[in-house]
């Protein structure tokens, strides 16, 4: 909490104040795992008045927002049906407790913008629609500029939460230590991890996992007695290929820390040898067995999406990826013959635009996706991966040509771990 004093200072000045005095409306922003949520829990565990901490993930609609409120705030059942009644409720709260604060927490409410334009616009002025003293707070990973609207927006006031130090880091990720690690040998094992990770990461999550999932691998010749606690340089180049297989994979994991550890130890040599990403050509078994666990959700979707365009002729993603409604839906033309079948394995992948594969892309996730700078970039980490290669040399991401690398086996077994039947979509394979 030391490297959060100043932000928790200040949220106790706006919160916790006599009843009536708290603003409209705080807006709190930084980059993911600065501590806003830390904060604002350390504060609103000393507020003594309503309070109610919702995530807007789960909150695609804003009836389903001012419910689960309203749910929050008061223990009996209140109809919501829309802003109106929402109002009317909150009102009736404040009359039930006149002599409290209320508190509303919104936490990641970059996706309140995806709703109507009214709605974060009515929220900000619930104090001023209720009469009652209510305080919205909003966090956020965006800057405010990113919220404003044609029609303008009320000014919250701004909590900025910037990026951990290095000596902030290393002092909550102490907090980790094992019991049964001595204090110096673990301040010099994390000092060790942030000189590789902390240019690249400093998300606490990440790093937090990172360091847990390596530490076997740092006491391991000193538990066998083949290293001195206290030989550093000896104790770095047994650790220095896990903490290198382990930086390729940074942000790029689905599994936590105990999952990657024993992905670990089934293929150690992996950690030792040479990977395919200093080799050309298409990814072994082995970085697809790895890779299989560790690529985030949508970039497995963007590599079927991939072997799809490459394997699929252009003039079959309007029979497969087109819904059809009235008397012919539902219904498909025969596969092509038994023969046609081998020309795709014989000829290989086939290149394909970018924005065929994103429109493939989001036909088959079943989760509403906006096109934003996060998918492009998984786009150019499969590339990095090898799983996908780019033809032409054009800086232009859009004006690019891809083909996919990898095979079928491969592709099947991710499209198993996201529950989708590649083969049903496949123009001449079975």
């Amino acid at each position: 909490m030391e490297c959060l004093k100043d932000q928790i200072s200040i949220l106790r000045s706006l919160l916790l104040v006599p009843t009536g005095c708290v603003p409209p409306a705080v807006f709190l922003y930084g980059h993911p795992s600065t501590g806003k949520t830390t904060a604002l829990t350390a504060v609103l565990s000393e507020f003594s008045g309503p309070q109610a901490v919702v995530s807007c993930v789960e909150c695609y609609t804003p009836l389903l927002l001012y419910q689960l409120v309203l749910r929050q705030l008061s223990d009996t059942e209140r109809k919501c049906d829309g802003i109106s009644s929402f109002v009317t409720a909150l009102q009736d709260i404040g009359s039930e407790r006149p002599d409290e604060n209320i508190a509303i927490v919104l936490e990641g409410a970059e996706r309140l913008r995806d709703l109507d334009e009214g709605v974060l616009s009515s929220l900000l002025r619930l104090q001023e629609l209720t009469g009652r003293p209510v305080c919205l707070l909003l966090t956020s990973n965006l800057v405010w500029d990113k919220f404003q609207t044609p029609g303008g927006l009320p000014q919250p006031l701004l909590v900025h939460f910037p990026q951990y130090s290095r000596e902030a880091l290393q002092s909550i990720l102490a907090l980790d230590r094992p019991s049964d690690v001595g204090e110096q040998f673990y301040s010099g094992y994390l000092n060790l991890i942030l000189s590789v990770f902390v240019v690249p990461c400093r998300n606490v999550r990440e790093l937090r996992h990172l360091a847990r999932a390596s530490l076997a691998h740092y006491r391991a010749p000193v538990l066998s007695g083949e290293v001195a606690p206290t030989d550093l340089r000896r104790l770095w180049r047994h650790v220095e290929p896990h903490l290198r297989a382990a930086l390729r994979s940074v942000y790029l994991r689905e599994a936590d820390s105990a999952q990657w550890l024993r992905t670990q130890t089934q293929l150690p040599e992996a950690a030792v040898q040479p990977s395919s990403h200093d080799r050309p050509g298409i990814l072994d078994a082995a970085d697809h067995q790895r890779l299989n666990t560790e690529l985030p959700f949508y970039s497995k979707f963007l590599l079927i999406a991939a072997y799809l365009a490459s394997y699929n002729p252009a003039k079959s993603d309007r029979r497969f990826f087109v819904k059809r409604t009235g008397k012919g839906a539902g219904r498909l033309k025969a596969r092509p013959a038994a023969g046609a079948r081998v020309s795709a394995l014989l000829t290989g992948p086939r290149a394909f635009p970018l924005d065929r594969l994103l429109a493939i892309f989001y036909v088959i996730v079943e989760d509403r996706v906006a096109p934003t700078a996060s998918i492009y970039s998984q786009v150019s980490s499969l590339v990095t991966l090898r799983m996908l290669t780019r033809l032409g040399g054009s800086d232009n991401l859009d004006s690019a040509k891809y083909k996919c690398l990898v095979n079928f086996d491969t592709v099947k077994s991710i499209a198993k771990t996201v529950n989708f039947e590649v083969e049903r979509y496949l123009y001449d394979f079975v």
